[in-house]
């Protein structure tokens, strides 16, 4: 029984940064900021208009932040595998700065948004020669320039991180190491100092949660999962498939050379038949 609860489980994270003070460290980690550009406040957005898709759990950008420049960062947690991941974030992307005009402001003030993505248990930029946290926006082609500003995008790949306690040291680190280790952990690593990222540990500290609280977060969890194994089970199904039809043209292409041979060799319909399982139509094709 592991002493800490999963970080990226929705309440879990929702719980540890909703926390302003943590929250910021978080973003200015996850973004890299340089001290000059660090966030200095932010204000917490309800999320009511996500829309609901159905079968997609409604609460998948968690939390939506602003600083004093105007700019508007989407949080999200991604638990394992997700059909059409990188198309669901553009929408949700998109969904937020849409909504900004609809909440009675005119294009000219539509803050930009970044959205931050978190995820584990799949990589979905299926590309090894990646950094642990990827930035993404629109340039143009030839100059490599950015006009288009207002959508950029953040993956975290929490996959992709591998350092030990000894090694780490940035603000970044720590995060990093306690959104994809906490399951190995039984206290904070010995060269942790920052009081909000030690707070971080003791909010995922189960002995710190009611029952109510457990109870809802094994029903979040379960739900997670069961969805991740359906996603998995239907993924598998594809692959199987293409298996199956690869094998089954690859036996027909075989059974054609066969054919053909046979067949320039004046032996009979019947025989060719019965030794490539091909149709009389399809020997006539031939």
């Amino acid at each position: 029984m592991t002493k800490y609860l999963d970080p990226t489980n929705d309440m879990a994270f929702k719980k540890v940064f909703c926390d302003e003070a943590r929250m910021l460290k978080l973003l200015n980690a996850l973004m890299r900021l340089p001290e000059a550009l660090q966030i200095e406040s932010l204000e917490y957005i309800s999320n009511e208009q996500v829309p609901d898709l159905g079968q997609l759990k409604k609460s998948i950008i968690d939390i939506k932040c602003k600083d004093k420049q105007g700019n508007t960062f989407i949080v999200e947690m991604q638990n394992g595998y997700a059909e059409a991941f990188l198309k669901r974030t553009q929408f949700y992307a998109s969904k937020a700065l849409t909504n900004q005009v609809q909440r009675g402001k005119t294009y000219a003030d539509i803050a930009p948004v970044i959205l931050i993505a978190i995820v584990h248990d799949f990589k979905p930029l299926q590309d090894a020669h990646l950094d642990v946290i990827t930035f993404h926006r629109t340039v143009e082609v030839n100059t490599g320039k950015s006009y288009l500003k207002d959508l950029s995008y953040v993956f975290v790949e929490l996959d992709r991180f591998n350092k030990k306690e000894e090694e780490l040291q940035t603000f970044e680190d720590h995060w990093l190491y306690f959104l994809s280790r906490w399951y190995e952990l039984n206290k904070p690593p010995a060269n942790l100092k920052d009081k909000d990222v030690l707070s971080a540990y003791e909010a995922i500290d189960q002995f710190n949660w009611t029952k109510e609280e457990l109870e809802l977060y094994d029903k979040i969890k379960l739900a997670a999962d069961t969805e991740a194994l359906n996603l998995k089970s239907k993924f598998q199904e594809g692959v199987d498939k293409g298996r199956e039809e690869g094998r089954e043209e690859g036996e027909k292409k075989k059974a054609i050379e066969m054919a053909k041979e046979m067949l320039s060799g004046k032996e009979s319909l019947d025989k060719i038949i019965k030794y490539t399982k091909l149709t009389k139509e399809e020997l006539e094709e031939l």
